[in-house]
Parts: C-alpha cells; sequence; structure tokens
C-alpha cells in the first residue's frame, strides 16, 4: 500500500482535473447551446463515502492538495500525517474507485489497520459503490467472513507449487457460520467441552491439550439459540 499511495493520489487528481474540463465545455456557451449531464469526480465520491465513514473528520480537497480536519476543532493537517487508519480507509476507497470497469477485486487482508467497528461498512459502502466489479477477500477474521453476504471458502491446504486446496463453508451444519469457518480452516482437531468462553474449564483443557483447538460447547449452544 505505501508504494502505490502517490501514485493514487496522482490518479484521483488527474481525474479530477479531466472532469473539471469536461463540465467546462460542456458549459459553455456554443452556437448548438449542447449539454452534458453533470459528472461527480472520484475524488468527491471518496469524501462523500469517507464522511459517512468517519463523521468526526473532514476532507478538505483543492485542486492541488488534500488536507484534513476535525470536527471538534484543530488545525487541518496534511493528508501525509493521516494516521494509519485513516490512510487505509481512503488507499481503499480511492482504489476501489479508479478500478476500471468490470473487474474482479481481490483484497487480501481487508481489517488491517481498520477498527473493527467501521470495517463491515467500510466494503458495504464500497460494494455499493462499484456494483459492476466483483469483490473477493482473503482474511483470518471470522467475524468479518462470517458478516459478508457471500459464499465462503476455507484453504484446506497447500504447498508451495502452489497447489491450493479450497472447500466451500456449508450452510446447513446446524452451527454458526464463523463457527463451520473455524471448523473446516483449523488444521487441529476439534475439541468440544462443557463451559462457555469465560469458563475456568477452557484454559485447563487448552493447557491439557495443546495440539487440540479446544471450544466451549455452550457458549456455542447460546450463539446458535
Amino acid at each position: 500500500m505505501l508504494n502505490d499511495y502517490d501514485f493514487l493520489v496522482q490518479a484521483l487528481f488527474a481525474e479530477q482535473t479531466n472532469t473539471f474540463g469536461i463540465a467546462y465545455h460542456a458549459n459553455k456557451p456554443n452556437a448548438e447551446g449542447a449539454e452534458q449531464p453533470f459528472q461527480i469526480t472520484k475524488m468527491d465520491r471518496l469524501a462523500d463515502i469517507w464522511q459517512r465513514l468517519l463523521p468526526h473528520r473532514i476532507l478538505q480537497i483543492t485542486g492541488d492538495d488534500i488536507s484534513v480536519i476535525s470536527t471538534n476543532g484543530g488545525d487541518p493537517y496534511d493528508a501525509s500525517k493521516m494516521s494509519d487508519g485513516e490512510r487505509a480507509i481512503f488507499y481503499m476507497i480511492g482504489q476501489a474507485l479508479v478500478a476500471a470497469q468490470d473487474q474482479l477485486l481481490i483484497v487480501d487482508e481487508p481489517e488491517l489497520h481498520v477498527h473493527p467497528s467501521i470495517m463491515s461498512k467500510l466494503w458495504d459502502e464500497l460494494e455499493a459503490a462499484r456494483p459492476d466489479c466483483a469483490f473477493v477477500y482473503i482474511t483470518h477474521d471470522l467475524e468479518f467472513a462470517s458478516a459478508r453476504n457471500a459464499q465462503k471458502f476455507v484453504i484446506r491446504d497447500y504447498t508451495p507449487t502452489p497447489n491450493w486446496v479450497v472447500e466451500a463453508v456449508p450452510e446447513d451444519t446446524g452451527f454458526s457460520e464463523e463457527l463451520s469457518t473455524l471448523i473446516l480452516g483449523s488444521r487441529r482437531p476439534i475439541l468440544f467441552v462443557e463451559g462457555s468462553e469465560t469458563s475456568l474449564d477452557l484454559p485447563i483443557y487448552r493447557a491439557c491439550y495443546p495440539d487440540w483447538t479446544v471450544l466451549g460447547f455452550k457458549h456455542q449452544v447460546q450463539r446458535l439459540n
């Protein structure tokens, strides 16, 4: 992400300048009186999505600069001084918007640097902004995976050849989707024990069976109910 962040900003500014030119030529007087539909720049669309995700931060965009200001007051700061989370959100929104039409967008570890409270909302926004594109997420975050309304797959095994063993997560297991994904994706045998995630027996069983994935059965039953 750090390698092409500047290229992304340049692409957004170039598209904005081009859109300004189109709007100018479309609305200046001419003999035919022809007009073209008003076009929103990708930078403006990025700012709109950003504002819905981070209402306490406002993007200030000029013809050649980007800054951020807090709604709680204070001086604006340059985009280069964004936090890792702010920069990641800006980058992912921008990349989704500048992608060519009808693309397959593969997102590796979407949870990096983004707070869990807005992660699902971020990708909801981007999927809505690019209905022409298909999104594939590669993640270790089972909560995020189970929250997406899409077909789920787990990587059961692989070799450096590369040779991937991929299996679809079934929908009729009787368990939650998150638990089914955990079971299928685990390389260790699963041991259900009586208790919940806060019970004392779980750390004891996990210490006694270090080569097993130990889950509290009562906790899972409560979630299913």
